[in-house]
């Protein structure tokens, strides 16, 4: 399990409008991760939270 960074968080944040805790970020993830799955088989959590992370870092560049 990848532990919800300030990154992720900022971007949970940018999507349900509200601070989300760790554990439901987690949740969340997982949750979004199995979805992702079947368009995506070989996506992981890791992955996934690099993605996220990358687009963090481009929204804060702009």
């Amino acid at each position: 399990m990848v532990k919800p960074d300030r990154m992720i968080l900022r971007f949970l944040w940018r999507v349900i409008g509200n601070q989300a805790s760790q554990q439901n970020a987690q949740a969340w993830l997982s949750q979004a991760l199995q979805i992702l799955n079947r368009p995506y088989p070989t996506l992981t959590l890791r992955k996934l939270d690099h993605e996220i992370w990358k687009y963090e870092k481009s929204m804060a560049n702009e």
